[in-house]
């Protein structure tokens, strides 16, 4: 039986999360969401009579021991618990400086046709000093992580920041419902080195 806290029955509550150098605890979203709503598994859907599968349409699964679910002996959820909570948030530092510095040396190999030697390495770095590719350039953000299971939902337009990001429940399943301005073009960024990468192959 969840039991919420006196006083606060009506109003949103929040986990916050921060990982103070601890390089073998994960804080992206698919672990966040295994902790919250089960075991996390990666379901691709196969045809017995052909032996055949596509993994195109592969998608996440949570299984049993989320904390937000109360579970059965088979590990099915048949009630939710702490829906107190409205939604954990990651606080985290973002290494955008480096993000934009692996993009640009990924860019030049493909243009030289070669890996860039160590030397030229250290110049694309000292280059780099000052600008937005400096790689201890860091942002702040908050992701959000929406509790499907809660009470009292997070308002929507809150921690919508340029490097924010959000997920929740879209759909029938959990995906990212808000991605900033910022993040946007960084991936932008990504799969257009990826798409000359894709060329040359």
């Amino acid at each position: 039986m969840d039991r919420p806290l006196s006083g606060i029955q009506d109003r949103c509550c929040c986990t916050v999360l921060y990982n103070c150098g601890k390089p073998l605890l994960f804080l992206s979203w698919e672990y966040i969401y295994a902790a919250m709503l089960g075991d996390l598994a990666f379901q691709v859907p196969f045809d017995p009579s052909s032996f055949t599968s596509d993994a195109s349409q592969a998608t996440w699964r949570f299984g049993g021991r989320g904390k937000m679910h109360w579970h059965d002996a088979n590990g099915r959820p048949i009630a939710h618990q702490n829906t107190t909570i409205s939604a954990v948030l990651v606080l985290e530092q973002l290494r955008v400086g480096l993000r934009r510095y692996d993009l640009e040396m990924r860019r030049r190999e493909k243009e030289i046709g070669r890996r860039l030697r160590l030397e030229e390495r250290l110049t694309l770095i000292e280059q780099s000093r000052g600008t937005e590719r400096d790689s201890s350039l860091v942002q702040t953000r908050i992701v959000v992580h929406e509790n499907p299971c809660t009470r009292n939902h997070l308002r929507r337009d809150l921690f919508c920041s340029s490097y924010g990001e959000r997920y929740g429940e879209k759909d029938g399943s959990i995906q990212r419902i808000f991605a900033g301005a910022q993040i946007l073009a960084l991936e932008a960024q990504d799969q257009a080195v990826k798409s000359i990468e894709a060329a040359d192959q």
